[in-house]
């Protein structure tokens, strides 16, 4: 699928809309069910970091991919 131009662009779509947009969702949630005033459990800050992580991954290889073409 990564042959050509489109299906560079193609993939790229997929990628986007299967892993950041979820991660974006999960992060705003995670972080938007912290309370500051109570006693987070720790999984709300694991899935709140997780989907950190996984949206600094997905940005990291985006400009990895456009600086080395």
């Amino acid at each position: 699928m990564g042959r050509t131009k489109e299906g560079e662009a193609a993939l790229g779509y997929v990628f986007t809309l299967l892993v950041l947009v979820p991660a974006l969702i999960g992060m705003a949630l995670g972080f938007s069910a912290i309370d500051r005033r109570l006693a987070n459990p720790l999984s709300i800050w694991i899935a709140a970091i997780w989907n950190l992580i996984l949206i600094a991954i997905f940005l990291l290889m985006f400009v990895i991919g456009t600086f080395t073409k």
